[in-house]
């Protein structure tokens, strides 16, 4: 076999899977090489005996053509791309020499046999130069030329060969984080595929026994919600830190990409790692993480010690266990996996009373401590499912829309999109954060609530103690409740239905046949006294108010 190693340890399924799949390389491997040969000399009968002499099917070469000098070996080689060259060195027109300058910047790689009848130094120092293949004295000799011919042929097949071994090669390695990924996640199955398990070891040239020791360690990645990140190029920039930070501890690991939010591997060893050697390397991770990954935030999780590579998936369950320890932990940079015996959390029912009473009661501060109560709680609990935990905090967002709803202040958000954010938020701090916003937004929006019907109060007081005066204004109602002409006139509206004239005018009429009445009251004097100066105006809008003019309608309350 020609290929060095460690191509002997490259398996024939990688060739099958990964090489073969691709056709040009398939065609290039089964050894399907085209070689041509352009021989060229001036003296005919030397030229024809070559071509005409040599078995070139029984030596690989496929095409052979003739040429008479170097200017017509020149033009026929830019169409044959000869592999091999057979030329005269002495010839009229372009030497043999000048010929393989030229024919060598066409194809570098071209090899090239000297004839002379000559023993000339210097064409021999240039075919020394050109790193020709012989340099065959004339009257030629058949066996000497056939194995110049022979040993070319063996040249190219063996640069061939280098290549090809290149290629695979080069395959095999671009390949290696594929086929690690691969068996990183496979490792994290409780039934995985054995048969595929064995062929990547096989493949990444490792040896694992049933005494193998692994550990599973997490790396979650939290990214700002308002900036947009390449995932992978931190992923890249990741799986580069833990393997720097792998040999500088001297470990051995299997990494893979689970997720757009995680990257984990496994260590493994003949024997099982220290606690202190693992915490140091964790550590070592961590930091280094934490200088060179500035787009995300990095969390570390560690799982528990196994022994053969079918139980690694109990220590990647660990490392997930642990993983949740962040969301009740936030100021953690990495954590262990440990059986704590404390035991999960229960809502306690009192909690969700005394929130609903609070609320009841529009007492804000009391509302605000129940849930900084809830929290600190269930932080003591950090073996809770998150998912419990954000049920909790979603049941208490829907008893504040509920109260919301009845006292008819809006919190900005449909409820049902509720259960959305909470699902994306990481940490209990966020959560609680999350309701404490919503309590204070509740408690805001009553409180404006409050003062906007204070304010109503006061406009409309203002206006029956003033709707006598014929000068009565907009400016000087938005001046004596300080608020803008406009803001005035966008919130009576938006409280009452009605404009602020509209009102007015209403007080006015209703006082008008308030007085109407009484006969002592001349229609002029009871137009002055609910501000109107001119008594044909007043008369005017009474009708239209009334569907009667001032005096039918006195007329009509006698009768009545």
């Amino acid at each position: 076999m020609l290929f060095p190693e460690p191509f002997s340890l490259i398996s024939s399924f990688f060739l099958s899977t990964i090489i073969m799949n691709n056709q040009g390389i398939q065609s290039f491997l089964a050894g399907e090489i085209v070689i041509n040969l352009l021989v060229v000399d001036d003296e005919s009968y030397t030229k024809e005996g070559i071509l005409e002499d040599y078995p070139w099917k029984d030596l690989g070469i496929d095409e052979v053509r003739g040429a008479d000098d170097g200017l017509e070996a020149l033009e026929i080689a830019s169409m044959l791309k000869p592999d091999i060259i057979i030329t005269d060195v002495r010839m009229p027109r372009m030497d043999g020499i000048t010929l393989a300058y030229k024919i060598r910047e066409l194809n570098p790689k071209c090899r090239i046999i000297f004839l002379s009848g000559y023993s000339d130094k210097e064409y021999l120092k240039s075919a020394i130069y050109l790193n020709a293949v012989s340099y065959v004295e004339k009257p030629i000799i058949y066996d000497e030329l056939l194995s110049s011919i022979k040993k070319a042929v063996n040249q190219i097949h063996e640069d061939e060969e280098k290549n090809r071994y290149s290629i695979i090669k080069n395959k095999y390695e671009s390949s290696i984080p594929i086929i690690k990924n691969e068996l990183a996640l496979l490792l994290t199955r409780s039934n995985p595929n054995i048969e595929t398990v064995k062929k990547n070891i096989d493949l990444l040239q490792i040896e694992f026994s049933d005494e193998t020791c692994f550990l599973t360690i997490l790396v979650e990645f939290s990214y700002q919600s308002d900036k947009q990140y390449d995932q992978s190029f931190v992923h890249a920039s990741a799986i580069n830190i833990i393997n720097n930070v792998l040999q500088l501890n001297g470990a051995q690991a299997i990494i893979g990409t689970k997720d757009s939010s995680h990257v984990l591997f496994h260590l493994y060893g003949n024997e099982e790692l220290s606690c202190s050697k693992v915490l140091n390397l964790t550590r070592c991770l961590s930091d280094h993480l934490e200088a060179n990954i500035l787009n995300a935030r990095t969390n570390i999780s560690v799982g528990v010690p196994v022994i053969g590579y079918k139980n690694v998936f109990k220590s990647y369950n660990m490392s997930v266990l642990a993983l949740q320890k962040f969301f009740f932990h936030d100021e953690l940079k990495y954590t262990f996996y440990s059986d704590s015996a404390i035991s999960e959390y229960t809502l306690d029912e009192t909690l969700v009373e005394q929130f609903q009473l609070f609320l009841s009661q529009k007492d804000k501060e009391s509302a605000v401590k129940i849930i900084k109560k809830l929290t600190s709680e269930i932080r003591k609990h950090d073996q809770t499912l998150v998912k419990n935990v954000k049920n909790i905090y979603h049941r208490f967002l829907v008893i504040l829309e509920t109260f919301s709803l009845k006292e008819q202040v809006s919190l900005d958000n449909n409820p049902d999109y509720y259960w959305y954010i909470i699902s994306n938020i990481k940490t209990l701090t966020e959560l609680e954060s999350f309701l404490l916003e919503k309590v204070n937004l509740y408690f805001q929006r009553i409180f404006e609530q409050m003062q906007s019907q204070d304010a109503l109060t006061k406009i409309k007081k203002y206006i029956n103690l003033n709707y006598a005066n014929p000068h009565l204004s907009l400016a000087q109602i938005s001046e004596a409740n300080f608020m803008s002409i406009g803001y005035l006139c966008a919130f009576f509206k938006e409280k009452t239905g009605k404009t602020i004239n509209q009102y007015i005018t209403e007080i006015r009429m209703e006082k008008a046949k308030e007085l109407l009445p009484d006969p002592c009251y001349k229609i002029d004097c009871v137009a002055r006294s609910v501000g109107y100066s001119d008594g044909n105006y007043f008369a005017k809008i009474f009708k239209k108010y009334t569907g009667l003019s001032p005096s039918e309608y006195r007329e009509k309350a006698r009768i009545v």
